[in-house]
């Protein structure tokens, strides 16, 4: 070591030499890592540097891009992703058999949300003890119609055999005596379109002039 005087300046600059590769590789290991943590936002970054609308490469265009709210780039990247997603689906396009299908189901589906009548008033007739209600149906078509009252009154409904959707028809309350109240309760039993069979209960309010049901 005394027959080379420049030997600890030589290891002293081996050493330094040694410790800036090791800080410049862990500089570059933990860049890495970074990168590879934040690869989402790093990439709506670049993506952002090199659109059509950020190719301003003055400082001033520099600088603007540098202050980006990253979460302004995220939101419009979401955005961009379902209107994408929503074009797709509307542009998608559709077979004959797939259209025949759907239009199916929705026929079907129409149908079946409408199954029991609705009956809206037209006017009322009072004549001594007899009340003739006169509606319009305003919901499903019904047919095989079946009226059985519940006190002491009689009932019939006409037509009978069927009243379709829009279609009018009338009711006829007969009273024995004047002591049935306000309500006049009667079962109504009639089959849908596809034959099943239903029956509902229904009251008559004679102070409201309106037929309800009761289900």
């Amino acid at each position: 070591m005394l027959d080379n005087p420049n030997l600890i300046l030589e290891k002293t600059f081996e050493i330094v030499a040694y410790g800036s590769d090791v800080i410049g590789i862990s500089i570059l290991l933990i860049g890495i890592f970074l990168i590879y943590i934040y690869r989402y936002e790093v990439g709506l970054f670049l993506k952002n540097i090199f659109s059509n609308d950020k190719n301003d490469i003055s400082p001033f265009g520099i600088g603007g891009i540098m202050n980006t709210n990253i979460e302004d780039l995220k939101k419009k990247d979401f955005d961009n992703k379902v209107d994408n997603l929503l074009d797709k689906f509307k542009n998608q396009s559709l077979d004959e058999e797939d259209s025949q299908i759907i239009d199916n189901i929705m026929t079907q589906s129409s149908k079946e949300m409408i199954i029991h009548p609705i009956f809206r008033s037209l006017k009322t007739i009072k004549a001594s003890n007899e009340i003739t209600y006169h509606f319009v149906n305003d919901g499903g078509a019904i047919q095989k119609i079946e009226v059985n009252p519940i006190g002491d009154f009689t009932v019939l409904i006409e037509p009978s055999n069927n009243i379709g959707q829009k279609e009018s028809g009338y009711l006829k309350f007969e009273l024995a005596n004047n002591n049935f109240g306000d309500k006049l309760y009667f079962d109504m039993s009639y089959d849908d379109n596809s034959d099943k069979r239903y029956q509902q209960k229904y009251f008559y309010s004679l102070l409201e002039n309106k037929l309800s049901s009761t289900d």
